[in-house]
């Protein structure tokens, strides 16, 4: 087997494999999204329930809150008429089916639900009686609500306490319970998902689990919440079951490593079969490059060589060889189309003498300055020249004999008007001018 036949072979391997490796590594990243995604879910999900039961718990205590301010702007109502009233008040009390005053004893007016009449008020006040002090206190210094849930008669009850007022003066407490299992039931009625398992946390104790707690859950998959209300303290724990991954995982990323697997055979065999042509195309374009890029580092130096071979070196103005194929265009021009133009000779006067008297670095700073002058002086279109030693040549394409003279009295003024300043001296210098006209009529001089 040639050499060329078994790099043929190791490249469409390697080419199968980076397929391959590519497909796990996408597999892993629609993994890593689908997680991220479940992730998302579970926590929006608990951030619903953790809406919905801080809203209702808000909801309980500014109902309670309500009927207390009535108690306030009554100032005092007997107690069988308080009882209707606050009936009239309160429609609906999460959790509760209806709304009853038991009693007035140590100065507390309550709220129970109908299903918990069975938690009775005397015992209920042994508890009371171990915080009334407190709460007297409290409540008369910040005149704030107290909501709280804790352990009685082992069941869970949440109690929502606020201050009430009797001519001004602190009277006691609106008191309203009930149980925990029928307050979060009654919210989560109708929303909780068979693939979730949420508890509610107080001191790290759980003091509710949702129905669904006995379904397997899976390890490491565990979201938190916290719920603060006044003296209300909750830890919401959300934790997906199977069901859960059952129903939200997508089939996706088992479908890639199957495509990955069979692009990557299908890969390997065309690779193969193209390799050498390839190989060969790859080889021809290469020393096409090569070639182009000779051609064209070729033509650049040309055309250096030719700008430099057209220009003059001191004054960067074209020579007499750039100036000369510039003539010869322009008599082109003028035989096909019938254009006229003019050229003007400038000669320094004198110029030998001012080499001989202030050396050739002036003479040669005058012609750099003289040239700028000349270009200043004629048009974009028009060519200007070093024809030799002190002499410019200037081409006015489309240009006839009278606007050339207007031209050259403008250079010669300007040249005369001009003050060369060259080594703390002040130069002068003037310039002659010839002018000439060629068309296809006369040439004028």
């Amino acid at each position: 087997m040639s050499s060329s036949r078994v790099k043929s072979l190791i490249f469409s391997f390697a080419s199968a494999g980076l397929v391959v490796i590519t497909t796990l590594f996408l597999w892993q990243g629609l993994k890593t999204q689908e997680t991220k995604y479940l992730k998302e879910t579970a926590q929006e999900e608990l951030v619903k329930f953790e809406g919905l039961i801080s809203t209702e718990l808000i909801k309980t205590l500014n109902t309670v809150e309500q009927v207390a301010e009535r108690w306030n702007i009554r100032g005092g109502i007997p107690q069988m008429e308080w009882n209707a009233d606050a009936r009239a008040q309160i429609d609906v009390f999460t959790g509760m089916e209806a709304m009853f005053l038991l009693d007035r004893s140590m100065s507390l007016r309550w709220l129970v639900a109908s299903d918990d009449l069975e938690i009775s008020l005397e015992k209920f006040q042994k508890i009371i009686a171990l915080k009334i002090d407190v709460l007297k206190t409290v409540s008369t210094e910040k005149k704030e609500s107290i909501v709280e849930s804790f352990l009685f008669n082992d069941t869970q009850v949440l109690w929502v306490l606020s201050p009430i007022y009797l001519d001004n003066q602190f009277d006691g407490f609106l008191v309203a319970f009930s149980r925990m299992e029928s307050f979060l039931d009654f919210i989560l009625l109708g929303i909780m998902r068979n693939d979730f398992s949420l508890s509610v946390l107080q001191d790290e104790e759980v003091i509710y689990g949702s129905r669904y707690q006995d379904i397997e859950f899976v390890e490491n998959w565990s979201f938190v919440k916290q719920i603060t209300l006044l003296d209300l303290k909750w830890t919401l724990s959300l934790v997906p079951n199977k069901i859960f991954f059952e129903k939200e995982s997508s089939p996706l990323p088992i479908l890639i490593i199957c495509f990955g697997t069979v692009t990557g055979i299908l890969i390997f065999v065309v690779i193969f079969f193209a390799i050498e042509s390839r190989s060969q195309s790859i080889e021809i374009k290469s020393k096409n490059d090569l070639l182009n890029n000779s051609v064209s580092e070729l033509k650049k130096i040309t055309e250096e060589l030719n700008a430099i071979s057209r220009t003059d070196p001191l004054t960067l103005l074209s020579n007499r060889r750039g100036v000369l194929e510039k003539c010869n265009n322009e008599q082109l021009r003028l035989r096909r189309y019938d254009i006229a133009y003019s050229m003007i000779l400038c000669d320094l006067d004198f110029f030998k003498k001012v080499n001989d008297e202030n050396g050739h670095d002036a003479g040669d700073y005058i012609l750099v300055n003289v040239a700028k002058i000349l270009k200043g002086s004629v048009r974009s279109i028009d060519d200007v020249s070093r024809w030799g030693g002190e002499e410019f040549l200037i081409i006015l394409p489309e240009s006839g004999l009278e606007g050339a003279k207007k031209v050259g009295e403008k250079i010669r003024a300007s040249i005369e008007s001009s003050v060369f300043n060259f080594a703390g001296k002040e130069l002068k210098i003037t310039m002659s001018l010839g002018v000439v006209c060629h068309s296809n009529k006369e040439n004028n001089f």
